[in-house]
Formats: structure tokens, sequence, C-alpha cells
């Protein structure tokens, strides 16, 4: 779990594609449906998240004892 402050730091740090998967993953809506509302297959939206979270992992360092290196 983040704290809610650093909510801001961390969707300054997405893209607009990945802030896009964040939003729809915030409101719930499943993957297979995220995929189909953004266009792309749901392995694409995998790597999207995965490439996002390495990328915050790496950027946001004081994050990792929190979300876990996955």
């Amino acid at each position: 779990i983040v704290a809610r402050e650093s909510y801001t730091e961390l969707l300054a740090e997405l893209t607009p594609k990945q802030l896009s998967i964040a939003v729809l993953r915030l409101d719930g809506i499943p993957l297979s449906l995220a995929a189909q509302l953004l266009g792309v297959s749901t392995q694409t939206l995998h790597e999207r998240i995965r490439t996002a979270q390495r990328h915050l992992l790496t950027n946001c360092p004081h994050i990792r004892s929190r979300v876990g290196d996955s």
C-alpha cells in the first residue's frame, strides 16, 4: 500500500498510456475490459503494466518496500 501523498508523485511518473491503464484499474475495471476499451490485447496491457511497475520501482525507489519487486 502506498501513502496517499505518494499517489501524485507516482502518477506523474507514468506515460499517458500507463496513466490511462492506472485510471481504469483504479476504477475497478477488469484487465480484459480495460484492454478492450484501450484497443489492445490483454497481453499488451500486461506488458504495459509490468513496464510501468519497473519504471516506478527504478525512479521511485522509496516505494520498493511497499510494492515489492514483481
